[in-house]
């Protein structure tokens, strides 16, 4: 009962936090004079990317943890909930350095300086690698280690699970920053 209540209490948070968004937007684009056929255009156009990619985000983020809650005590949910975010903590340098070069995306993109966007693309995904790959490198060797900080004895194929989730953060990590890239180049 519990989750059913923050279920809907999130999606009531973000479904008012969505029309104040829309609201705001719809007001940027009175003042610029803009057709709203052209934004309609672009906006239905992109839809099935983003719903694409908040689904795969939900169960990413969600998914593991809502099925995963239907066939294991609360305890090992628990240790699972704490590992997972613990590690998945780590995506924070890449969404950082995402916040940072994505208005350069957009910039480079609009002006057409294809160079640029290369580059700062380039580089940003090599920062994300050098600041997130020495934390995802120590917490795959040292799992065992890692494990040990727990109150309780963790069950031990909760190794294989940690080491899982950092491969999976690993593959956020080494795709990071197309979304940007593509969605503030206008694709």
């Amino acid at each position: 009962r519990v989750y059913f209540v923050i279920l809907v209490l999130t999606i009531t948070v973000f479904g008012i936090n969505n029309l104040i968004i829309i609201f705001v937007i719809t007001g940027i684009i009175n003042k610029q004079n803009v057709s709203y056929e052209n934004v309609r255009l672009n906006i239905t156009s992109s839809l099935g990317d983003f719903y694409i990619m908040d689904i795969l985000n939900y169960f990413l983020l969600w998914g593991s943890l809502s099925i995963i809650s239907y066939f294991v005590e609360s305890e090992i949910l628990g240790y699972f909930n704490s590992i997972f975010w613990i590690i998945f903590a780590i995506l924070l340098i890449p969404v950082t350095i995402d916040t940072i070069v994505s208005p350069y995306f957009a910039v480079y993109a609009n002006q057409n300086k294809m160079n640029h966007l290369k580059k700062i693309f380039k580089n940003s995904r090599l920062f994300t690698i050098l600041f997130s790959f020495p934390f995802l490198i120590i917490l795959f060797i040292f799992t065992e280690y890692f494990l040990t900080f727990f109150p309780a004895k963790i069950p031990d194929e909760f190794t294989f699970i940690t080491r899982i989730l950092v491969f999976t953060v690993s593959l956020e990590i080494i795709f990071s920053h197309i979304n940007s890239l593509l969605l503030m180049s206008g694709y």
